[in-house]
């Protein structure tokens, strides 16, 4: 299993902080949030290999991160040669182009690079295992109205299987939201290729959930530990108070 770590963003909401630096390199506590991810990745047994894409702006920032990471799991740093948000690919699009450029033929887990938490991701690496399904991560807001205009909203049955998935809704109908953690298999990659090929909007990595759901079973986890979307300034400081005080195992 190969592992994705979407970096390609601009992080405008976040200026003047992230003008000229990237998000996933912010420090959380001492630690970058790149490299939380890192380390969650790490405790998976069969990641063989780390992909981080990011932007041509940004692009020297992560070499540099690369170089004084102490992962012994092989990281490559993919420049994806935009250079601002004019000419950006968007999540689905940076996601293809990685597969693309590298050739990747395997099961791939992929992250936002903004997100963080003490979520263990072999849970859902476990259940992607059992079903050899597509499986995403949920987490429970406890109200619509923090779904509404602002996550992308999922329902699922009994079984956990996906039943609908809605970005942004006016009307959320469950209060869970969707969590930038996906696992995908090896036969979907072609179905990525066919998602970008058809002419479908790149932007929003969620849309995945609403085109493969549809066409097979899709798995949902649930998080239970307190997880950060980080972006805005708010968001960015309780995330730093928050790791201070809870550090990630």
């Amino acid at each position: 299993m190969k592992a994705i770590i979407l970096c390609a963003g601009y992080a405008t909401r976040l200026y003047p902080i992230t003008k000229n630096f990237p998000k996933p390199l912010l420090s959380l506590a001492g630690k970058e949030i790149l490299s939380y991810l890192v380390d969650k990745i790490k405790q998976i047994d069969i990641i063989d290999e780390i992909y981080v894409v990011t932007n041509d702006k940004y692009n020297k920032y992560f070499e540099y991160w690369k170089q004084t990471s102490d992962s012994k799991l092989k990281i490559n740093i993919i420049n994806d040669q935009t250079k601002s948000t004019d000419d950006m690919l968007g999540a689905i699009g940076d996601l293809n182009f990685v597969i693309e450029k590298e050739n990747i033929d395997d099961d791939i887990l992929v992250l936002a690079g903004d997100t963080v938490s003490n979520f263990d991701l072999n849970n859902m690496v476990d259940v992607f295992k059992k079903t050899s399904s597509p499986v995403s991560v949920v987490h429970n807001m406890e109200s619509k109205d923090k779904i509404k205009n602002t996550y992308g909203c999922v329902e699922f049955d009994e079984e956990n299987k996906i039943t609908s998935f809605e970005e942004k809704p006016e009307h959320p109908k469950s209060t869970y939201k969707s969590v930038p953690f996906y696992v995908y298999p090896k036969s979907y990659i072609q179905k990525i290729k066919k998602y970008v090929s058809d002419g479908n909007d790149l932007n929003n990595i969620g849309d995945l959930i609403t085109f493969f759901h549809k066409i097979g079973n899709y798995f949902v986890v649930k998080m239970e530990e307190k997880m950060f979307d980080i972006g805005n300034v708010d968001l960015l400081n309780d995330a730093c108070e928050y790791f201070k005080n809870h550090p990630t195992s």
